[in-house]
C-alpha cells in the first residue's frame, strides 16, 4: 500500500500449517546464488575447501520479491489489489509440498496460489467469496491448464525447462 502520512508496508505474513510435526520441506528447491560462492574454510580439517552449498544458500525468512502493481506483466487489469506473484506463490508450493500434493488457500483471491499448484504437479483448492475474483481466477486457471497441456504435447527434446519460458 502507498502512503505519504506512514511506513508504507513491504512485506507479506505467510500462514504455513501441517496436520503433524512430520512435514515436509525441500530446501533445495529454492535457494538461491551466494553472495561468495567461492568462499572457503580458513581453518579446521576442512580448511581451503569451499564452505558454501554448491546449490545456493537457504533464502532465510525475508525474500525480496517484487510486488504486483500497475505495469507488471502478471498484473490482472481490473483485478485483485493485492495479487500475489506467482515467484512468491511458487517457492511456497516447492518448497512445502511435493509433486501431486494438495495445496489449500482459503482466500483464494485471483487463483495466484492454485496457478503455482498448476505449474508444479500439486493439486490446488482455493475458497474465494468475490465473484469477480472468483471469475478472474478461472480464467487464469483455464489459461495455466492449457499452457500446462501445450508443454505436455511438446517431444519431450522440445519442451522448455520451466513454464516461465513459455508464459
Amino acid at each position: 500500500m502507498h502512503a505519504r502520512h506512514f511506513f508504507s508496508g513491504r512485506y507479506e505474513t505467510i500462514l504455513w500449517f501441517t496436520k503433524s510435526d512430520n512435514y515436509y520441506f525441500h530446501l533445495d528447491s529454492v535457494r538461491v546464488p551466494q553472495k561468495q560462492p567461492t568462499k572457503r574454510f580458513y581453518k579446521g580439517p576442512r580448511k581451503g575447501e569451499i564452505s558454501s552449498n554448491p546449490l545456493g544458500k537457504n533464502p532465510g525468512d525475508v525474500w525480496k520479491i517484487t510486488n504486483i502493481k500497475n505495469g507488471h506483466p502478471e498484473k490482472i487489469s481490473d483485478g485483485h489489489p493485492c495479487q500475489y506473484p506467482l515467484k512468491l506463490v511458487e517457492r511456497l508450493v516447492t518448497s512445502m509440498s511435493r509433486p501431486g500434493d494438495i495445496v489449500l488457500d482459503p482466500f483464494g483471491g485471483v487463483a495466484s496460489t492454485l496457478v503455482g499448484a498448476i505449474k508444479h504437479g500439486r493439486i490446488g483448492i482455493g475458497a474465494e467469496i468475490n465473484k469477480k475474483y472468483y471469475r478472474l481466477g478461472e480464467q487464469r486457471l483455464e489459461t495455466a491448464m492449457s499452457e500446462m497441456k501445450a508443454v505436455s504435447k511438446m517431444k519431450k527434446a522440445d519442451r522448455p525447462t520451466s513454464l516461465d519460458s513459455i508464459l
